[in-house]
């Protein structure tokens, strides 16, 4: 990420250096395709291609005994031990915790309305001097750009829009969209590029807190963590690094010879675990995000003065630097 990658942030490109922390760039699917074939190996896993419809709660106990689902060959029940509701963005838990007559947690919103158009390229013959190239947006800016080398020899391109910015979909509209950062590298990249693919958008409405820390009761036997608890404005990458350390976070938990004994509350308190997780990058993410009059929640009390420091950290320690 030091070396390897352009970014320009705060109006500045970032300071280029090793940093001795290898990463790796891929498609989505391409990660998944691997991560699926390493856990399908696992003996004691088996996958079900089904719906989850609802949970089966236990009431004598209060706990989650199971959930009921639909499969191809119909509805079908399946009973555990432990429930974990890692379903993203969309999940159900607060519906199907109201069905059995427990309360669902409150949710704390920050809006961003942020708009992405993807696609592939080849790129031409050439040197390029990165293998991902950046635009980070800073008010009033409402244009951010990628530029990614990802396997069989392409560039995946996003170009993306916050508040009501919308980059087109049409070949000629998508160019100019680029030429219009704010910076002209982008543009110059891709416009000698040949595209592999058609033009394809995705809408993220606002970043999501469920705040299942906060409930007073919860039921025994069931657990929710990623994007299912917490869901991240995606421009800033945060999302896959959160849900991993609420996973190890998970490990540790299931390791400790006293819940092995008794599971009782185990929910509050790996909730409350991954909650002290959440909050560090929900604020830096917020924090960022308030830099916008148009996104919508409620607004620390020195917002101004984070701002203005923040973005004189980031210019004065680059100008430095330099």
């Amino acid at each position: 990420m030091g070396n390897d990658c352009r970014w320009h942030h705060h109006g500045v490109w970032k300071i280029r250096f090793h940093s001795g922390i290898e990463g790796m760039l891929c498609t989505r699917p391409y990660l998944e395709w691997h991560i699926t074939k390493r856990v399908t190996a696992l003996n004691n896993v088996r996958l079900i291609n089904a719906t989850v419809e609802r949970l089966l709660l236990d009431r004598a106990r209060g706990r989650i005994e199971g959930v009921e689902f639909c499969a191809p060959s119909g509805n079908a029940t399946l009973l555990a031990d432990l429930v974990l509701d890692a379903s993203g963005r969309g999940s159900r838990t607060p519906q199907w915790l109201n069905a059995v007559g427990c309360a669902a947690p409150d949710q704390t919103t920050v809006n961003v309305d942020v708009l992405y158009a993807s696609r592939f390229y080849r790129p031409r013959p050439g040197e390029w001097d990165w293998k991902a190239l950046l635009v980070s947006p800073v008010a009033p800016s409402r244009r951010l750009a990628s530029v990614v080398v990802v396997e069989r020899n392409r560039w995946l391109v996003t170009l993306g829009g916050l508040h009501g910015e919308r980059p087109p979909t049409d070949e000629a509209g998508y160019l100019e969209y680029a030429r219009g950062l704010d910076i002209p590298e982008v543009y110059q990249a891709i416009v000698g590029a040949e595209p592999l693919s058609p033009i394809i958008t995705h809408r993220f409405p606002s970043n999501l807190r469920r705040h299942y820390e906060r409930l007073g009761s919860f039921p025994d036997g069931l657990l929710v963590l990623g994007d299912a608890f917490c869901c991240f404005n995606p421009i800033y990458g945060q999302g896959m690094t959160v849900s991993a350390l609420q996973a190890v976070a998970l490990d540790a938990l299931m390791r400790n010879p006293a819940v092995r004994r008794n599971s009782f509350g185990m929910p509050r308190r790996f909730h409350d675990t991954i909650a002290k997780i959440v909050d560090a990058p929900w604020q830096l993410t917020t924090w960022e995000d308030f830099r916008y009059k148009e996104a919508l929640g409620k607004r620390p009390a020195a917002m101004a003065l984070l701002h203005w420091y923040t973005g004189r950290m980031f210019q004065n320690l680059l100008t430095m630097l330099q």
